[in-house]
This record gives C-alpha cells, sequence and structure tokens, in this order.
C-alpha cells in the first residue's frame, strides 16, 4: 500500500485540481489550507476535515477532491433577486450529506435553508441558473420575505414539472428502476415517492432504493437475494468512490412514504 500524502502533498494535490476549474482562483496555499477566489468571492477552505477522511481511507482520493469541488459550489453565491415571482419558478430541492454543514459551519458561511430528510441526509434548496446553481441561505429567504414551506411546496413542484420517467430495464421481480438524467436532481428524485409507485406495484417483494451520488436514483426489489446484494454493494462502492456522493443507505417506499430500508 502507498505511503498515504502529507499535509503538503494533500494540500497541493487539493490546489492543482481546483486551480483547473472555471471561476476558481488558488490565490495561496499554506498546509490544509488554501485562500481561493470563487467567482470573484474570496474564500479561505479549511482542508482538514478532509484530509482526515483522506487518512481513514487513501484510495478515495479521487471521491474526496471532487467533494472538495463541490463544496465550493455549495457557498451561496453574493447575488440579490428582488423578485419572488421569478424566484419561485427556478427554486429546486436538491438532497445533501448533512455532514456538509459542518464544512459551512466552519468556512463560517451564512447556514444553508435546509430541512433533514431521513438518515445521513438534508433536503437543501437552490436556484437553477442553467449551469450552476445558487443555493439558498435563511438570510436569503429573510430578505425576500418567503415562508419555508412555500418555498419547499414550490421547489418540489418545480422538480416535478421536470422529471420526465426513469429507465426501466428487466420485468416483474428481476426489474430495475435507474434515474441518470444527468440534470443534477435524479437523485432528489427520491423526493417523488409518487412517481416511485408504479414500479413498486411490479415487484414482488419490498422495493428498494438507493441513491448513491448526486446523479443516480437506483429502484430494485429485495426477493431475490442475489441481485439484492449486488446492488447494495454497488451502491455502496458508488457512494464512496463515485463523484459527487450522497450515501450508501438504502430507503423503501412504504404506504406512499419514503423511509429508511431495513432488511427483513
Amino acid at each position: 500500500m502507498p505511503t498515504p500524502l502529507s499535509p503538503t502533498d494533500f494540500t497541493r494535490a487539493a490546489a492543482q485540481t481546483l486551480a483547473g476549474q472555471t471561476g476558481v482562483v488558488v490565490a495561496g496555499i499554506d498546509d490544509l489550507e488554501l485562500y481561493l477566489e470563487v467567482l470573484g468571492q474570496p474564500t479561505r477552505l479549511q482542508l482538514d476535515h478532509f484530509y482526515d477522511i483522506y487518512l481513514a481511507d487513501p484510495q478515495s482520493l479521487p471521491a474526496i477532491l471532487h467533494s472538495l469541488f463541490e463544496s465550493l459550489h455549495d457557498v451561496p453565491p453574493n447575488r440579490t433577486i428582488t423578485d419572488p415571482a421569478m424566484l419561485l419558478q427556478r427554486i429546486m430541492p436538491m438532497l445533501k450529506p448533512l455532514a456538509l454543514l459542518n464544512e459551512i459551519h466552519e468556512q463560517q458561511i451564512p447556514l444553508l435553508l435546509y430541512r433533514p430528510f431521513l438518515g445521513e441526509l438534508m433536503i437543501t434548496y437552490v436556484i437553477d441558473e442553467g449551469e450552476t446553481v445558487a443555493y439558498v441561505s435563511r438570510d436569503h429567504l429573510a430578505s425576500w420575505g418567503l415562508a419555508e414551506e412555500l418555498v419547499h411546496q414550490q421547489a418540489l413542484t418545480n422538480l416535478r414539472q421536470r422529471t420526465t420517467p426513469p429507465r426501466i430495464s428487466g420485468t416483474g421481480h428481476h426489474s430495475l428502476l435507474i434515474w441518470a438524467s444527468n440534470d443534477g436532481y435524479d437523485a432528489t428524485r427520491l423526493l417523488l415517492p409518487e412517481l416511485l409507485q408504479p414500479f413498486a406495484r411490479q415487484l414482488g417483494g419490498n422495493v428498494v432504493l438507493g441513491v448513491p451520488s448526486r446523479d443516480l436514483l437506483l429502484g430494485f426489489g429485495d426477493d431475490d437475494s442475489i441481485i439484492f446484494e449486488h446492488l447494495a454493494a454497488q451502491i455502496t462502492e458508488d457512494a464512496t468512490t463515485g463523484p459527487f456522493p450522497l450515501t450508501d443507505q438504502l430507503f423503501t417506499l412504504r404506504n406512499g412514504r419514503i423511509q429508511l430500508y431495513q432488511q427483513e
């Protein structure tokens, strides 16, 4: 097994990754600390948390660097939107790991508007701007004079309107549901259980749902143990090594609601 990177080398690897990204300028480097300009905004990024994760599993370095890049886009841009009606037409929900809140606190960024979902996940809200998104903070919500529940319900409505049917492969008990449109909201479609019910009804056992990364939602049954173990293992691997990771936890659909899955 290769020797893990030192804090200095890890910082250099992070700087090299970020320097090649659009809108990011690396202005300075210190051990486990980067001084950046992100879309023109000065930002200090502390890497201690990322380095601790890397030391626990050095082979996950590519996924960690992907997460590092994504964390920069979790910073709410310094922009003002004054038309609430226009804002509501563009606002979308997005599932994120609850652990993101620790990173936001460490970077002294205004608290995101969020609500806990299930397990390791929370629902955040973004303003969709085509190629990028702007995360909504509680300060934004107060300045716009919008109620949180209104934002949540409108975000779900917008998500439904932008959702096309998933791909279904196989038939009956061996069916596999795949949402992978790469629009940034595939995993977040877990928030639309009514669209998952037709698939769930055709399975012999319980429906099992996985969202290992931002751009993938998988659905399958649990009555075939071989298929179940294979797909569950794949979800665990994707959540560990893939880009934009979310969680290796599994979910199910009962009585029209998404719940954490527990194998019987």
